[in-house]
């Protein structure tokens, strides 16, 4: 999937980013980083949800016209035509995309998404457009009207229709009744969604399995904090909601979507209800699925959890639930022959921000999900920065699409290592292709203060290299030198 982006919050113009396996984004702070990791989150919720697919009869009915009116029509269409009325639903689905995508910036930017996505003129106008990797066409978010669909992919859909339609013969001959309409009606639906909607869906997200649902998971910067806090703010809510009619209420900080969601993820690992309400609390019932679907996969995943728990934070992370079910999370290690279980608020601040990264990866994530981890390197010795790195790669390597925000060059230059390891056939160290890697560097314009992203290639003598970690480092030196001269002069005269 590559997106562009013009005139979103503080991102000024981000064209052609492409989101893979690992995705890079690095940059000063305050310069889009988040924002644009975040509408990416909000992009791939809509696209990747199922629900929302099957929902879309809604939608049609309301143009007028439904899924067996659609099917009747390109039975009876010539190729031509055919190809006319596909790019027609095209459209129809793309404007349904945008609507749904518009309400989740809502919900994951919360007030401010409103403001993101408000039309202000004609010059500065929001722009967000999606196109597949190996076609040309694409959806645009902002103005669905503009999306377009190739000769080729409506050509690839015909053929589909024109298979799956005498599947609809069987029915003709039947005299019409309840059970007959039913069973009608849904194999109209299911043969419109398979042939039509999911090859839209996965031309944009090309990883999606079509026999298992896809999820995504964001992990934000304050992760550490809420892992230490969470049970203090659950326990204000949920003393608020106990008094709710009785006292006026406090003044409590909504959180955006992004945090909800990581909030409720955390609360839902290992729980009885996770099988039925997924990991951000809404109803998923494709989750058990998922778990079933790869659960040869888990062993992969639970094996990279214990390196970071073993390897990083020299301890295990655990789960302890109170009757009422909600978590607290332990942390547990030995130290000079003696077994320690601290509450994991206790825990030093190294712990609390890989901890959430660990049971992400025990309890959630799966091959071809979208991992989005803020600055994995927060509060890091350089070593562990080093280890993290190799956690995150040996994801990319395991299935997962992985996309990181980071200020760390220790990151950089690990990751770089990964990907010269790759052409050292006897290399026994972690591997990662050049080509499942994508950095983009965030650089703000002095002129407008606004931001713009440009793709940073791997380059064979120096790796993934920014000017900025160029910048600081060539003015560190030059400083060191300049002092360390002083010094010398000092030193000399006071010698004299």
């Amino acid at each position: 999937m590559k997106i562009t982006v013009k005139n979103f919050g503080p991102i000024r113009e981000a064209k052609n980013v492409e989101v893979g396996p690992m995705t890079i984004f690095v940059g000063p702070s305050n310069t889009g980083k988040s924002y644009l990791a975040m509408l990416i989150y909000s992009i791939h919720e809509v696209l990747a949800d199922d629900f929302f697919h099957w929902g879309l009869n809604h939608t049609f009915r309301n143009s007028g016209e439904g899924y067996d009116e659609w099917l009747d029509k390109l039975r009876r269409s010539t190729l031509q035509s055919m190809n006319d009325e596909i790019k027609k639903i095209y459209h129809e689905w793309a404007r349904a995309v945008s609507v749904s995508w518009k309400k989740k910036i809502v919900y994951c930017f919360g007030e401010e998404g409103k403001k993101l996505i408000e039309e202000k003129n004609s010059t500065e106008r929001f722009v967000v457009k999606l196109s597949c990797k190996k076609d040309q066409n694409f959806v645009d978010l902002s103005n669905p009207e503009n999306s377009t669909i190739t000769s080729k992919m409506c050509r690839e859909i015909s053929s589909a229709i024109r298979i799956y339609l005498p599947q609809l013969e069987q029915f003709e001959g039947y005299e019409s009744g309840p059970i007959r309409d039913a069973m009608y009606a849904n194999l109209y639906q299911e043969i419109f969604h398979q042939t039509i909607l999911m090859p839209f869906q996965e031309s944009f997200l090309p990883w999606k399995s079509p026999e298992v649902p896809v999820d995504s998971f964001y992990l934000p910067a304050i992760r550490g904090g809420i892992m230490q806090s969470h049970r203090a703010l659950v326990s204000i809510l949920i003393e608020q909601a106990s008094v709710a009619g009785l006292t006026d209420r406090l003044p409590i900080p909504l959180f955006n979507g992004v945090l909800s969601d990581f909030m409720m993820s955390l609360i839902k690992i290992g729980s009885k209800d996770l099988e039925t309400w997924g990991p951000k609390g809404r109803n998923r019932t494709g989750e058990s699925k998922r778990r079933v679907f790869y659960s040869h996969e888990q062993g992969t995943m639970e094996e990279i959890s214990g390196n970071l728990e073993r390897d990083i934070i020299a301890g295990q992370i655990e789960i302890k639930r109170s009757e009422a079910q909600y978590p607290d999370f332990r942390y547990k290690f030995t130290k000079e022959g003696k077994m320690y279980d601290l509450p994991l608020m206790s825990a030093s601040s190294s712990v609390s921000e890989l901890a959430p990264i660990s049971l992400f990866i025990r309890h959630y994530i799966c091959p071809n999900d979208l991992f989005i981890v803020e600055e994995p390197e927060a509060h890091l010795h350089p070593g562990a920065q080093r280890e993290i790195s190799d956690v995150l790669v040996r994801l990319v390597n395991a299935g997962v699409n992985v996309l990181v925000t980071t200020h760390s060059d220790n990151i950089l230059e690990q990751i770089s290592n990964f990907i010269y390891a790759d052409h050292v056939t006897a290399s026994d160290k972690t591997k990662l292709s050049e080509d499942k890697c994508k950095t983009y560097r965030f650089k703000t314009m002095r002129s407008t203060k606004r931001t713009t992203v440009e793709s940073v290639p791997f380059n064979s003598e120096t790796g993934i290299v920014t000017e900025d970690h160029l910048k600081v480092s060539s003015d560190l030196y030059n400083e060191t030198i300049q002092l360390t001269e002083q010094c010398d002069d000092a030193g000399n005269k006071t010698d004299i």
